[in-house]
């Protein structure tokens, strides 16, 4: 059934436009942005959260960026998401993914285990 677990399937699709991103496969990451992008506008259950993230991924990571261009991309991604995630229906996503330490990660150019490994601590701290 195409309804059958939504939230899984859309949470599918960011995953694997994050994981092309990772591994620097930029040329896909157009297509990738595009087909969620229509994927999304007929479906009901996606939220504008998942509709940002992949049109963004679309834009703005689909050419090669100097590594300025590319921080200043993933600090305004995050702006927009942390944004979307005061609402609670938005937040959904947070349930499968990780997307604040995911794009910490991106911003500090750093492996996304070390992040959440330094915040784990930090949070442990107190």
């Amino acid at each position: 059934s195409k309804d059958f677990r939504m939230d899984l399937q859309i949470s599918a699709r960011l995953l694997h436009m994050m994981a092309h991103l990772e591994k620097g496969n930029r040329t896909i990451i157009t297509y990738l942005g595009k087909s969620a992008q229509h994927y999304f506008s007929k479906d009901k259950h996606a939220y504008r959260l998942e509709k940002t993230i992949s049109g963004f991924f679309g834009k703005k990571f689909s050419r090669d960026m100097s590594a300025k261009e590319n921080r200043e991309a993933w600090k305004e991604l995050k702006m927009i998401t942390e944004k979307l995630l005061q609402n609670p229906f938005e937040a959904k996503i947070l349930n499968y993914i990780d997307l604040s330490n995911w794009l910490e990660s991106k911003i500090q150019n750093r492996v996304f285990a070390e992040v959440v490994r330094s915040r784990h601590r930090t949070d442990s701290a107190f």
